[in-house]
């Protein structure tokens, strides 16, 4: 047993002991491994089953030997500096098998803080989509988002990295303490990025897929590094921050310097999402009063009145073949005439034009109406571009299967590529805005392929960032439209996918909402309120009015959902009518914070940098979650802190109640009307938000 870091290690066992944060776990190894047979078998090998074969150090790194029965050599190089202990592994394997993938580094932790008050200690910060804390494990598992072994083919909802997973890290807090576990691969190469329960303890892992083909050798070529600290989420974010902008982001530019953003990325719209074509994803598809796409005029006119911004119109069911069947979607439903009718108005009138498209699926057969393409599947052999299993063969897609069946393109052949950009080609030259490109490529990823014709080493790895950046290239840059995902863009796609549908509201059947994504990235991009579908709050007039403030404070634009009627919805997807957003404070609240956004602020809002806000204190109110999770207790004043470029700094305060309501901050300077911010009172530091406003406040 070695004490290396705060942990100490048993090479000959290959197991880890505790200290700090981290528990005694002895049903844990060091690391494991996957290896793949030519038929796709999988052999999984656990490190406590190998043979030790010694250890050696070398200015200052420490390397433990093994070997296993079948032919397999493993390395595992680890160097400790201060609180930070870097980990990397090398693999031998035989000519008949490929190194799948491996994981080492790793971290079993106690259990959560469970919030009914059961036991427990502490939270999981998880990059994922936009950022989760969690802490009562049974939130998770007993939900559609719990923990899965990755396969293929995948739900899409797998933590993933590049995919719902946006960041290559996680770390677990307790007590003002933090353990930090975290991937520093600028050549950011597929992950499982997650954890679960174990036997004593929750596990924290990084999966590496080595993108390795038969035979062939692996050596993880970054660390992987676990460090130990003091302090929040935010002081976890800070380290992989730092990591990652002099690795993967020092080659992207940020908003304030970024000549190729169209001027409205600066001067944000209001997003407002809807069907031309029945009233939900799986409804009758006949046209709605929203269509001829002409008829939405009036209505957009008025929410760009009452919000005092410009509008962008977010189309869904859209398309000329059927609503979410890719790759096909042009020409537009209805024909091209009255869309480009639609385009023309908007852009007289200042606003924009955006609409969504369904990613890199291939779709064989509409569930929703009379469309198929399997007799071009089979003429044209198409199969040869589609994402393979494990053993070759060609599985259906677990995506949208209510309203399609069919395939996953693969990224590495070139005629999706093709199929891709053409589509995207046709919509920019109707003058189409933004294209939500890869809805249902969550992050703006692929998923996984096995097969052995595509160019690519079969299996999921870094050939799948490198494949979706080939991609898009072409459809990128100045005078294009803006391309997004479903779910924030995963980090190795920041300078691509810049204007996404961040739908936060997922993470609260899991956990907490923490504005992680923004405090990485924010210098970067913003990205847009989404469509909230599968949104877990309970209908109420006011809770619509929270996920717009919350969206506000995460430096992210608005989004309306509108019925054909023009009435604002709870969300994407809803039924039942019968329960509405209230549409006069919501307007009302959407002004007041875009005003903000579109003035004064916009130096911190659209291109600046969040920071750790100033301790400000108010009342909390309680919003009730559907049965089986805890409702969200939230502050009636949300607040954000943001650096600009030119070094300023702000934190603005936005009251998302019905009331106006008392807070208690630091000493400094209140600015209350964006259109003339010179306007400053000084303030002790107690003073009232008005319901339904935001403010500016400068601290001392």
């Amino acid at each position: 047993m070695r004490q290396i870091g705060s942990i100490r290690y048993d090479f000959e066992k290959c197991t880890f002991g505790g200290g700090g944060l981290c528990v005694s776990a002895p049903e844990i190894a060091l690391f494991a491994l996957s290896l793949r047979a030519e038929d796709g078998t999988q052999t999984k090998l656990n490190g406590q089953n190998a043979a030790f074969e010694g250890l050696d150090e070398r200015g200052g790194t420490l390397t433990a030997h093994y070997s296993f029965e079948c032919g397999v050599h493993v390395r595992l190089h680890i160097a400790c500096s201060g609180e930070r202990t870097a980990f990397r592994l090398d693999a031998d394997v035989p000519a008949d098998r490929k190194l799948e993938w491996a994981e080492y580094a790793p971290v079993c932790v106690p259990p959560l803080l469970e919030r009914d008050g059961e036991g427990g200690r502490g939270k999981i910060l998880w990059p994922y989509n936009e950022g989760a804390l969690l802490s009562r494990l049974r939130d998770r598992e007993s939900d559609f988002l719990r923990y899965r072994e990755p396969e293929y083919p995948s739900l899409g909802s797998d933590g993933i990295y590049p995919n719902m997973v946006e960041s290559q890290f996680l770390a677990y807090l307790a007590g003002g303490e933090g353990i930090y576990l975290g991937a520093h691969d600028s050549q950011c190469g597929t992950k499982s990025i997650d954890f679960e329960q174990r036997e004593n303890c929750i596990y924290l892992r990084i999966r590496a897929y080595t993108d390795t083909g038969f035979g062939e050798n692996y050596a993880a070529g970054y660390d992987t590094v676990i460090q130990t600290f003091k302090g929040d989420w935010m002081d976890a974010a800070d380290i992989y921050a730092e990591w990652f902008a002099e690795g993967t982001g020092a080659a992207f530019k940020k908003s304030y310097e970024n000549p190729d953003l169209p001027a409205w990325y600066k001067n944000p719209p209001v997003v407002v999402a809807y069907p031309v074509r029945g009233h939900h994803d799986t409804d009758e598809m006949s046209p709605n009063k929203l269509f001829p796409y002409t008829n939405a005029l009036p209505v957009l006119r008025g929410i760009a009145e009452k919000t005092g911004s410009s509008v962008m119109a977010l189309l869904m069911h859209w398309e000329g073949t059927a609503p979410w069947a890719p790759p096909y979607v042009w020409p537009p439903y209805g024909g091209e005439e009255n869309f480009r009718a639609f385009a023309d108005a908007l852009h007289a009138e200042g606003n924009l034009l955006g609409v969504y498209c369904s990613g890199l699926g291939w779709t064989q057969k509409s569930n929703l109406v009379d469309y198929s393409r399997e007799e071009q599947f089979e003429k044209e052999n198409l199969q040869k571009i589609m994402c393979a299993a494990p053993d070759g063969s060609l599985p259906l897609s677990n995506i949208c299967t209510a309203q399609r069946s069919g395939y996953d393109m693969c990224p590495a052949c070139e005629e999706t590529g093709r199929l891709v950009r053409g589509q995207a080609e046709k919509i920019a030259a109707a003058g189409v805005d933004y294209i939500q490109i890869l809805d249902q490529n969550h992050g703006g990823n692929c998923y996984f392929c096995y097969s052995k014709e595509h160019g690519h080493n079969p299996g999921p790895g870094k050939w799948q960032a490198r494949a979706m950046r080939r991609l898009l290239a072409p459809l990128t840059g100045k005078n294009k439209p803006l391309l997004g995902c479903e779910s924030a863009a995963a980090d190795c796609f920041l300078d691509m996918l810049r204007f996404s549908d961040n739908r936060f509201e997922l993470v609260m059947f899991i956990g907490e909402n923490v504005p992680l994504y923004s405090y990485l990235y924010h210098e970067y991009l913003y990205n847009f309120m989404g469509n909230q579908v599968c949104m877990p709050l309970q209908p109420s007039p006011v809770n619509y009015l929270y996920r717009v403030a919350y969206s506000f404070a995460a430096g992210d634009a608005p989004t309306l959902v509108i019925n054909d009627s023009g009435e604002i919805a709870q969300h994407w997807g809803q039924r039942d009518f019968s329960v509405m957003p209230d549409r006069d404070a919501a307007l009302r609240l959407i002004a007041g914070a875009n005003a903000w956004r579109r003035g004064f602020a916009a130096k911190y809002l659209c291109t600046g940098k969040m920071l750790r806000p100033n301790r400000v204190d108010c009342e909390s109110i309680r919003i009730p979650i559907y049965p089986g999770l805890d409702d969200l207790v939230v502050p009636r004043v949300l607040t954000s802190r943001w650096r600009a470029a030119d070094g300023t700094s702000a934190q603005v305060l936005i009251n998302h109640t019905l009331q106006d309501c008392a807070v208690s901050c630091a000493p400094g300077r209140l600015r209350k009307n964006p259109a003339a911010p010179e306007d400053c009172e000084r303030t002790d530091g107690n003073f009232v938000v008005p319901a339904l406003s935001t403010l500016l406040w400068e601290a001392d």
